[in-house]
């Protein structure tokens, strides 16, 4: 599989009275030994009743992508789990172990880890509302009055330890705990949803084994940026019009479109720094750093004060230029 390095994708978005873009930018997995054994069987994890943990972990290894293909291919770890539910979920095993009992291909890493909380518990609290102590006609209230009412603050909890062995090696490349946890609370007398203490704990669940995926996979990460419009070049009114058209463009969705006008408007206005601002956003949306890093360098010599605009958009390609080996090993 080579997928390419997702180009930055952009949402436009309005923040007080300047347009904001929202960037969508790929990074790299933190644990980049994992994302070389790409090829992953799931074991039974310990403490894991009803082998709750264990599918959904294996479903979400399987579901994610980053195109149109999966990232991890899951392979077959059916005679390693008939042979933990034959000795025991904490039997010992080594990879050894693992090629002689498994038929077929192999897979180059194993998921398997502890669940060391789940469960969910309630907490009494009193909590202060305004009550209505006194009707009028049409049962319609003429007075309200804050009092303490009794209530219940319900939190589910999550917590796991996830390894990743390297099949090969027989080496754990890979071993962190993640907890999560889910408040919800609801009070006496009220119309407040009674949210199950199971539900709480699988909503807890699914965000701890999402921020495990992130952590062995490339994942997106989400910046908002600032589009620069104005400067002290002097601009016409036409120069004006056309990045006002550009950014019109981009608020519709039509990045490219708006791209291609403050292109030609830049060489129709060579001066100032709000345009090669607008040329460095426009190239880190092409996947283009280089182009962007240079653009960006010539808006902040041209800016007659710091700008932290010009600054986070230097920073996010030199960013995005150190990962880009990083991404490329990650991603093929």
């Amino acid at each position: 599989m080579r997928p390419t390095v997702p180009a930055l994708l952009l949402v436009l978005a309005l923040c007080g009275c300047a347009p904001q873009v929202t960037m969508n930018v790929l990074e790299p997995a933190k644990a980049h030994e994992v994302t070389q054994l790409r090829r992953i069987a799931v074991a039974r994890f310990h403490n894991d009743e009803g082998n709750v943990t264990t599918a959904a972990v294996e479903q979400a290894l399987g579901a994610f992508s980053l195109g149109p293909s999966p990232y991890f291919t899951l392979m077959d770890a059916g005679a390693l789990r008939n042979a933990q539910d034959t000795n025991g979920v904490a039997m010992t095993f080594d990879t050894q172990e693992y090629r002689k009992r498994t038929k077929g291909p192999k897979a180059s890493g194993l998921v398997l880890g502890t669940v060391s909380f789940s469960d969910w518990r309630d907490e009494r609290i009193l909590k202060k509302r305004s009550i209505c102590v006194r009707r009028g006609k049409n049962d319609s209230c003429t007075k309200y009055e804050v009092h303490e009412i009794p209530c219940t603050r319900r939190t589910g909890s999550f917590a796991f330890t996830p390894k990743v062995v390297n099949i090969a090696s027989g080496r754990i490349v890979f071993a962190q705990e993640f907890a999560e946890s889910q408040k919800a609370e609801f009070c006496r007398g009220t119309s407040d949803a009674q949210p199950s203490g199971d539900g709480l704990v699988d909503t807890a669940r699914k965000r701890a084994i999402a921020a495990f995926l992130q952590t062995v996979a490339p994942h997106v990460e989400h910046v908002r940026v600032s589009l620069i419009t104005e400067d002290d070049s002097a601009m016409d009114e036409a120069t004006k019009q056309a990045i006002a058209k550009g950014v019109d463009f981009a608020q519709a969705g039509n990045m490219d479109q708006a791209c291609a006008i403050w292109s030609k408007t830049e060489a129709a206005h060579p001066q100032g720094h709000a345009l090669p601002y607008l040329r460095g956003v426009c190239a880190e949306h092409a996947g283009d750093f280089q182009q962007a890093r240079l653009a960006y360098k010539l808006a902040e010599q041209r800016c007659p004060e710091p700008s932290q605009d010009i600054a986070d958009g230097l920073a996010r390609v030199e960013k995005a230029l150190a990962n880009s080996q990083l991404l490329e090993d990650q991603l093929n």
